[in-house]
């Protein structure tokens, strides 16, 4: 989950958000929409064929993510391995030091992925040593139960990580909060898992087991993969879906930027004891349908249209329909913003990977109609238009005005979205696009190795850096079919 800040018109007809198909709580064309969704596993070592050029010569573009690798080492990794998130603001281990930085899943889960990908060995080990050892819940000797005022034995013992870790708290050198909600403004609880921090930490395992031929890491990986699916995974009527953490797993909230397929198809042979690959198929259906839906604004109104962007948050109600999400509702659930830009990323990335023809499909479709999967068609009419994508936007394509954290600096452009952006744009084969997107990335970049004006911003320096890293090749996919060694699952006792 993230954390930050919680965190041209060629033709007259573009100009007119796309129309919805759907009635309330329906998929828009779910039959026809799964249709495409391919069976097959995919063929080992699949790449796409006839990409543009780069937006910049490859060795520019590589020496930028090796010097902000190294920045971020230097300003956002403690030396302990231990990487920095976001200000303690809200004070929430009631110590009154509001600068100290707190620790999310999410940011470790980055910084293994960067280092894995970056063949940083010394890195990845000491932030996966302090993360297995601080925040991954079965090694957790104690957490502070906030409600008693008192440490006590932790009621979680899986593979899977909290999802906060406090550096200082109650007399100790760090720990977890365990907490249930008193009504209070602040959300102190950290023992809670996120699924997108917990997916990341388990592919960068085993991508680690590859490229340094080592299966320790992968016996690790397949632990963390095989309670991701018995703890976060469920089955609405004929298909499987990834809930955003345990806590979420009986509201049946889901988030579509935690969809990662990926990595299900490698998690089917490092785990074949789970059907991991009718989940790659769910994924899209998430990913696809809920830019389809009828969603309705924090007031409750409908929005008048849609433009395929996925929202932050969706429900899935018991009979299998997509909805707004409950618990969100008036937090942008409904929005695309700054959890869901990242749904463009992961499906770049399937498609960098092992081309499937559904992520080329919502990459792609640009008939800028209700038929389209994806996006596409809205956001480089956007992009056309302005010279720009907005970090931001509502259900029915316009503008998001500020009203909560939710939506903060959603109305211009964000650094971090344009990481993504850029990955979408250049796997859609768009190189004017990618090109205009990568000039205005790094007209923000300042050679020190960070963008923007927050160098400290652990979650928009990343996605800056992903977004390059997929587009020159350099987040690669390590895993090889029948390469990752793991010690069969026992069968179950009779």
């Amino acid at each position: 989950m993230s954390v930050i800040e919680s965190l041209g018109s060629m033709y007259n007809f573009l100009l007119t958000p796309i129309s919805s198909n759907s009635s309330p709580g329906q998929p828009g064309n779910g039959t026809a929409r799964n249709t495409l969704i391919s069976q097959a596993p995919p063929q080992p070592g699949t790449v796409p064929t006839a990409l543009p050029d780069l937006p910049a010569p490859k060795a520019e573009i590589e020496a930028v993510l090796s010097r902000s690798w190294e920045h971020y080492k230097k300003v956002m990794i403690d030396k302990d391995g231990r990487p920095l998130a976001d200000p303690d603001d809200g004070d929430i281990d009631g110590d009154k030091d509001t600068k100290e930085r707190v620790t999310v899943s999410e940011a470790v889960s980055y910084v293994l992925l960067r280092a894995v990908w970056m063949k940083d060995k010394e890195a990845f080990d000491k932030t996966w040593n302090w993360a297995e050892k601080n925040m991954q819940r079965k090694n957790l000797k104690a957490i502070y139960y906030w409600n008693k005022q008192k440490w006590v034995e932790s009621p979680k013992k899986d593979h899977l990580f909290a999802w906060r870790y406090v550096p200082t708290l109650k007399g100790r050198e760090g720990g977890v909060i365990h907490y249930d909600w008193m009504g209070e403004s602040v959300w102190r609880g950290g023992l809670e898992g996120a699924s997108d921090a917990d997916l990341d930490i388990a592919a960068s395992l085993v991508f680690a087991s590859r490229l340094w031929n080592n299966t320790s890491y992968s016996e690790k990986a397949k632990t963390i993969i095989n309670d991701i699916w018995e703890k976060y995974v469920n089955k609405v009527g004929d298909h499987y879906y990834i809930y955003g953490g345990d806590q979420f797993k009986t509201m049946g909230e889901v988030n579509p930027s935690y969809m990662r397929p990926s990595y299900y198809r490698m998690f089917a042979e490092v785990d074949p004891s789970h059907p991991w690959q009718k989940l790659n198929q769910s994924s899209y259906r998430v990913v696809i349908e809920s830019g389809d839906i009828s969603l309705h604004d924090e007031k409750g109104k409908a929005y008048a249209g849609r433009v395929n962007l996925p929202p932050n948050w969706i429900d899935i109600q018991p009979n299998g329909t997509f909805t707004d999400s409950d618990i969100f509702a008036n937090q942008g659930g409904q929005l695309f913003g700054w959890d869901a830009f990242r749904t463009l990323f992961w499906v770049a990335e399937d498609y960098a990977w092992f081309a499937r023809p559904e992520a080329r499909r919502y990459l792609t479709d640009n008939s800028c109609s209700k038929k389209d999967f994806g996006p596409y068609c809205f956001l480089n009419r956007e992009l056309t238009r302005n010279g720009k994508v907005m970090a931001g936007y509502s259900h029915d394509g316009t503008a998001v005005a500020p009203s909560g954290w939710w939506s903060k600096s959603l109305n211009k452009e964000q650094f971090a979205m344009n990481g993504a952006y850029l990955a979408y744009f250049y796997f859609a084969g768009n190189k004017k696009a990618a090109k205009t997107i990568y000039n205005n990335l790094q007209s923000t970049y300042h050679q020190e190795g960070y963008w923007g004006d927050e160098p400290n911003n652990y979650y928009g320096q990343n996605w800056a850096w992903f977004g390059l890293a997929l587009i020159s090749g350099k987040a690669a996919n390590f895993f090889k079919p029948g390469e990752i060694k793991v010690t069969p699952t026992p069968a179950p006792a009779e």
